[in-house]
């Protein structure tokens, strides 16, 4: 069986280009415009994808890479350091902190 996806240059156009600014939102936080046409781009592919008698397996397959990028955008990079909540609770114990009487 035949992949039309792999089969339709046109889709491969419209996906890169999707993927490309998806991937340009990533790197760019602030450019949220670049996700919303990624995300139309990306659509619009898929459907014209199962016009043109694509499985939905098939369609799933190459929307998952563009939902995994999409999540990463709330993956947070680096280790931050939690701030310490039981700080104001260790001065009281230890003694050093402000005692209101």
């Amino acid at each position: 069986m035949e992949s039309v996806i792999l089969a339709t240059p046109t889709l491969w156009i419209l996906y890169l280009i999707a993927l490309v600014l998806c991937a340009g939102g990533l790197i760019n936080r602030a450019w949220y415009i670049l996700d919303f046409v990624s995300l139309a781009l990306a659509v619009g592919a898929s459907a014209y994808a199962l016009l043109l008698g694509a499985s939905l397996g098939e369609v799933a397959a190459a929307l998952m890479l563009f939902l995994a990028i999409g999540l990463m955008t709330f993956v947070p990079f680096g280790i931050k350091k939690k701030p310490d909540n039981n700080a104001r609770h260790k001065e009281s114990m230890d003694g050093t902190g402000d005692k209101k009487k």
